[in-house]
């Protein structure tokens, strides 16, 4: 019984990807298929394992919400921010304010050895195209001065980085978001990188953080391993990234440029009134 109900909770988890359908549906399946197991404690042991054999890492971040700068990752025992000396727990001993990171180096460490992944990120260089027409991203003169030609043996890895606030469980009803950060690897060809599960997801921020409350995470997350990865890379191969928004206030989060706008704005206005 516990074997069956082990195998047929994994294929559950399979299936959910696909589906999109939440935990408490796949329990009911599974309660109705075994009945007398105990699924909850099936649940714990398969998503350990599967976890495990995934390689994946999850890290709770807690952030300083007095000063929004600092964040505490979770081999941090202190209780107050170094930078302002706030309090990081409430009185009930949660945190004020919690994020959840994916650290990228494993998740792309693992895909690196496969070898499959490997000779998909040669699309650029194996791909028919014609100097005159430009058939992708590769073709543009912004992706050529940033990151050169392609080269036959020369791995690279370039993500597309993009954030924004949608409703958790896909329901909108519930009232419940989320700002999901996630990177499309261009490398892959056009058919394979808008597939969401060739795509990587790196951390989830909550929706109710704006400005530098949400952007102290960006900085985190800059200083913890995307600097590294693009000057010593993994294992030699380079990981380089840039972000694009599709409306002026995710401009205005990510690079913090309220402030700036401002500035500007009054300076505009002096030259005109001039």
């Amino acid at each position: 019984m516990q074997v069956r109900a082990d195998l047929l909770w994994e294929q559950l988890r399979t299936l959910q990807r696909k589906t999109f359908c939440s935990t408490s549906t796949l329990r009911s399946f599974a309660n109705a298929a075994c009945p007398g197991a105990n699924i909850r404690s099936v649940q714990r042991r398969v998503d350990k394992k599967m976890t495990e054999r995934a390689t994946a890492v999850v890290l709770k971040l807690h952030g300083c919400k007095w000063c929004d700068h600092y964040v505490f990752l979770p081999s941090n025992p202190a209780r107050r921010c170094p930078e302002c000396q706030g309090e990081r727990y409430d009185d009930a001993g949660k945190p004020y304010e919690v994020c959840i990171f994916f650290p990228l180096e494993p998740q792309l460490r693992a895909l690196l050895g496969v070898e499959n992944f490997r000779r998909c990120l040669q699309h650029e260089y194996k791909r028919p195209c014609h100097r005159l027409y430009m058939t992708d991203v590769y073709d543009s003169p912004m992706w050529r001065r940033l990151f050169g030609p392609a080269r036959r043996h020369g791995l690279r890895v370039v993500l597309q980085l993009a954030v924004d606030g949608i409703p958790a469980f896909d329901c909108v009803s519930s009232g419940l978001s989320l700002k999901p950060w996630g990177y499309m690897i261009l490398g892959l060809s056009p058919k394979m990188r808008v597939q969401s599960d060739n795509m990587l997801l790196q951390m989830l921020i909550p929706s109710e953080l704006k400005g530098q409350s949400a952007k102290k995470y960006y900085d985190f997350v800059a200083a913890y391993e995307m600097n590294r990865l693009y000057t010593s890379g993994i294992d030699g191969i380079r990981v380089m990234t840039f972000g694009t928004t599709l409306d002026t206030p995710g401009r205005r989060e990510l690079l913090q440029l309220q402030v700036r706008c401002t500035i500007i704005n009054s300076r505009l206005k002096r030259l005109i009134r001039d």
